[in-house]
């Protein structure tokens, strides 16, 4: 008996090390060089940025109520992750790392979550695996070093199983009210995590149908539901404007493919010249492996173990609606197989999510690899599983643990070299910058592929203006035309204002160009001038 309790503290310990291994990893990889790349259009959006007046996509937002109000004029995202977002950056101001860290934390925190959840129902060596996927999962570190909204609801999807799970274990009314909030969270972050909400509610009912009367996890989602109607009404005026057409550049087929490799685990084989012919192979074989994993993961579910102690839901009107709610749940579940399929969440909440989605898009653009990112660590779950189920013997187990574990630090590397970014623009800023003196003018034109430029040019710091038709940095100069001017061109867009521009410069050439990435600046100096003094 001692010996079995040596072995068993043996092996917790080691489970334990190992966790923590990965947990470090995780963190350390989404920390690392966390301001070393240029900020990004998207991160633009995050509210109290310093910007001029005249910048319209987004507007300065130095306010909660602009914040909130001016999604519906110039995004495409519900306001819950901008909120947030305000309220973050007025307690540690707008610094590179600063906008990022929240990203950075919630995405290790998911990598840690995911093995609680899984261990419970397949074990540690299935959770240990998938979530070290999870910790080498090249496409979830990327949005985990961006201010964005997406790694935010794959911890919201993890976490709201585990408290749901933990919920009919023993119901307590803080985890009550932290499930609660982590799914409001969610709906309010961005659309896309609705479809599952809806999943979650599904599988609910399916693993409570048995009771005699609803449980009252039902009044918790209810009581979710009922706090994020009003992310509806921001929905319907972005269905109104449009602003997902542009998500229709990729079809169904390509939103699936990129689900089977596991939402661009490695990128997709385009553009073929950059992959070449051996590149482009693997990517499809894993596509295979994947698919064939996750088949199997679904397939080798095992049975629903534990009993339930959720009390008797409590809202009027659902418990005498139970009967009728449940009756075809109950006859739909007497088939085995599909009993088990709808017990497991991991095959719940990536099937039905997935399909909602996909058909939607048919429809209205709403599918893109970055918002089905909450499905990627149930996605992984599967392919653990299928791994461990399918492949009985120790010796290729480790041989396909050790190639899936490659794959993922190729993953690695291919989303951090090169970063994100088209335009580098804090390489033009600092290019920009060796040669700038304070009395110099800087244009930027108003548009998407430019507005980063003023996060490293401030207007408290830098003479900014538009050079678009009204040429309005000019106006701002006044009468006196200043000695130098700095034009900063990204695209066809910028140079045909440019070109505008021009025209109406006779009196200055052209002194230097500085490039980076995909964009450059122009410096113009007027003729026969002196040179101002520098800074």
């Amino acid at each position: 008996m001692a010996a079995a309790r040596t072995g068993s503290s043996r092996f917790s310990r080691n489970r334990a090390v190992a966790w923590f291994a990965i947990l470090a990893l995780g963190l350390g990889l989404r920390l690392w060089g966390l301001d070393a790349h240029t900020l990004t259009h998207a991160e633009v959006y995050v509210p109290r940025l310093e910007m001029p007046e005249y910048v319209s996509a987004p507007p300065p937002r130095p306010t909660l109520a602009a914040t909130a109000l001016g999604t519906l004029h110039h995004d495409n995202h519900p306001p819950g992750y901008y909120a947030f977002m305000w309220a973050w950056t007025g307690a540690f101001g707008t610094g590179l790392s600063a906008l990022r860290l929240p990203s950075a934390l919630v995405g290790a925190a998911t990598v840690g979550l995911l093995f609680f959840l899984l261990r419970r129902r397949d074990g540690d060596g299935v959770a240990l695996f998938a979530t070290a996927l999870l910790a080498l999962h090249g496409h979830h570190l990327f949005w985990s070093q961006q201010a964005r909204m997406w790694v935010f609801l794959a911890a919201f999807a993890v976490l709201s199983i585990l408290l749901l799970d933990s919920l009919h274990r023993r119901f307590r009314a803080t985890s009550a009210v932290a499930y609660v909030a982590v799914v409001a969270a969610g709906l309010w972050f961005e659309y896309s995590f609705w479809p599952f909400f809806f999943a979650q509610i599904f599988w609910e009912l399916c693993r409570s149908c048995e009771t005699p009367r609803a449980p009252a996890t039902l009044d918790l989602q209810l009581a979710a539901l009922v706090s994020s109607l009003p992310v509806l009404w921001f929905l319907k005026a972005h269905l109104a404007s449009e602003r997902t057409e542009y998500l229709a550049r990729t079809g169904l087929v390509d939103h699936l493919g990129g689900f089977l490799l596991l939402q661009w685990w490695l990128r997709g084989p385009a553009p073929p010249e950059r992959l070449g012919p051996l590149a482009s192979f693997g990517v499809l074989a894993l596509l295979v492996v994947c698919a064939a994993l996750l088949v199997a993961g679904v397939v080798y579910v095992r049975s629903a173990t534990g009993s339930h102690v959720v009390p008797e839901a409590r809202t009027p009107g659902l418990a005498s609606a139970w009967r009728t709610v449940v009756r075809p749940l109950r006859a739909m579940r007497k088939l085995p197989w599909l009993r088990r399929l709808t017990d497991d969440p991991a095959s719940v909440h990536v099937l039905l999510p997935l399909t909602i989605l996909l058909v939607g898009s048919l429809f209205v653009p709403s599918v893109a690899a970055r918002s089905l990112l909450f499905i990627t660590p149930f996605a992984l779950w599967l392919v653990a599983r299928g791994l461990f189920a399918w492949l009985r013997s120790p010796t290729l187990r480790i041989i396909a643990i050790a190639a899936l574990l490659g794959v993922g630090v190729i993953s690695v590397r291919q989303y951090t070299k090169p970063w994100g970014s088209h335009y580098d623009y804090q390489g033009l800023a600092a290019a920009m910058q060796a040669d700038w003196s304070r009395e110099d003018l800087i244009l930027i034109h108003d548009s998407w592929r430019s507005q980063p430029m003023h996060y490293y040019l401030p207007p408290s710091r830098y003479r900014t203006g538009d050079f678009g038709e009204h040429s309005g940095g000019l106006a701002k100069a006044g009468s006196e035309r200043p000695e130098r001017l700095w034009v900063v061109i990204f695209g066809n867009q910028d140079v045909a204002a440019f070109e505008t521009l021009k025209s109406k410069l006779g009196g200055y050439r052209e002194r230097k160009r500085v490039d980076a990435s995909a964009g450059y600046a122009v410096l113009l100096q007027r003729r026969n001038g002196k040179p101002p003094v520098d800074d």
